[in-house]
């Protein structure tokens, strides 16, 4: 190899290295995530703690994906990757799932991917809907805002009550007419 080569094979190096370890983390958080198996209350009690059954060997159910999995793999994100977004479902990751494992007492395996595609095409929708509006802050409110009553229609009041038009004197012909 050539000594002029060399640099651009270590940056290389360094690189798959960086990606390596980003998909191996990512891959422990989906592997519990994904999982379908029921939790008991205890395992609910310890989704923090692998420790917990690594001391008293006891066998991970299915495998327990942990708040400390979604940390390692969030940190290491944003650290090795810091002009990188943070795409929704690594929201979602990092601060719904737990909290939906803990209610439903299972992993989201259960829902299927079909579940899971279709928010996420509602989410595609919803960032073309919203395209326009410049601050990227308020964009993902208004985007997340309108997930969420998706969901959940009880979050209704959420929503603005829409404002009636006036009708001017044109409208008015038009509809007279038809």
């Amino acid at each position: 190899m050539a000594k002029s080569h060399q640099p651009i094979v270590l940056q290389a190096n360094r690189t798959a290295s960086k990606f390596a370890e980003v998909f191996n983390l990512f891959g422990e958080c989906h592997r519990g995530y994904n999982s379908s198996f029921s939790l008991s209350d205890k395992d609910i009690d310890n989704l923090g703690k692998k420790n917990y059954y690594l001391n008293n060997k006891k066998c991970l159910p299915a495998y327990i994906l942990t708040e400390a999995d979604i940390t390692a793999f969030l940190v290491f994100y944003r650290k090795n990757f810091p002009l990188a977004s943070i795409l929704p479902k690594m929201h979602i990751l990092e601060d719904h799932v737990i909290l939906w494992m803990r209610r439903w007492k299972v992993g989201s395996g259960i829902m299927g991917e079909q579940g899971a595609e279709s928010i996420h095409a509602h989410i595609n929708q919803l960032e073309r809907t919203y395209q326009g509006i410049p601050n990227e802050v308020d964009r993902l409110k208004y985007i997340f805002r309108e997930q969420a009553l998706e969901s959940d229609p009880s979050l209704t009041s959420l929503r603005p009550p829409l404002k009636k038009r006036k009708k001017n004197a044109k409208d008015a012909e038009v509809m007279s007419t038809s």
